[in-house]
């Protein structure tokens, strides 16, 4: 099943899910969320998770803006994994307003809270952003520019979280600033993964900016195209 967050109503105006049951969650009018997410939003997107999403589903995020929901999918994994991130940011930089979770915090308060997470694969990330990141020499916590050059230990299942910035300005314009990465590069990043691992749930974020049209559909493409690679092995 393809749950979709829609925030910003972006995934009003694309169609890559129609082709599979879906779940269109209307949180549009929702306060507390864009960019920073206080307790109020936190406890809502928890208990709407729990009743209308399972881990498996694949997750739409909406824009780059609400990646930190990926930090609440996480409270659902009971078992330990290891997380596999693609985003042209490292999200582990701690939020200027104390503990409230934002979506450049959310890996690292991950790493703080979570017991069940083994380790952290950052795909993608610029090199000046991961100088700046506090977590750059944790044992824990590892940089690459692909996964097959990262060991990961097989018997670990994997949830793979995916910010769309990740890719080259080339592919489609987010509204974040983008890395180097080319779509037919991510996907055979995806297909390595799948091939190897126990995939127990992703999620999928970086949609443009709800006036630009043109790109919007550029990212419905791209959708569809990461939609099918985990359609088969997570419904």
């Amino acid at each position: 099943m393809l749950c979709l967050h829609n925030f910003t109503g972006v995934y009003e105006k694309q169609d890559f899910y129609k082709d599979y049951p879906h779940k269109l969650f209307d949180d549009k009018a929702l306060c507390g969320v864009r960019g920073y997410m206080d307790e109020e939003a936190r406890k809502y997107l928890l208990e709407e998770i729990k009743v209308r999403s399972k881990l498996t589903s694949i997750h739409l995020l909406d824009s780059g803006n609400y990646h930190h929901l990926s930090r609440v999918y996480l409270d659902l994994i009971k078992e330990p994994y290891n997380l596999v991130v693609y985003d042209n940011h490292t999200d582990m930089q701690f939020s200027a307003f104390g503990n409230i979770l934002s979506c450049g915090s959310w890996i690292a308060d991950a790493y703080e809270t979570l017991h069940n997470l083994n380790k952290i694969i950052v795909v993608g990330a610029k090199s000046s952003y991961i100088e700046e990141c506090a977590f750059k020499k944790d044992k824990r916590v590892v940089f690459a520019d692909s996964i097959s050059d990262v060991y990961l230990e097989s018997l670990l299942p994997i949830y793979i979280s995916i910010d769309k910035d990740v890719l080259s300005a080339n592919e489609f314009i987010s509204d974040w600033d983008q890395g180097n990465m080319s779509l037919a590069v991510l996907k055979k990043e995806m297909e390595f993964l799948t091939d190897r691992f126990r995939i127990i749930g992703t999620d999928i974020c970086g949609e443009p900016d709800i006036c630009d049209d043109i790109n919007i559909s550029l990212s419905n493409n791209i959708n569809k195209e990461l939609v099918n690679i985990f359609v088969d092995i997570l419904y």
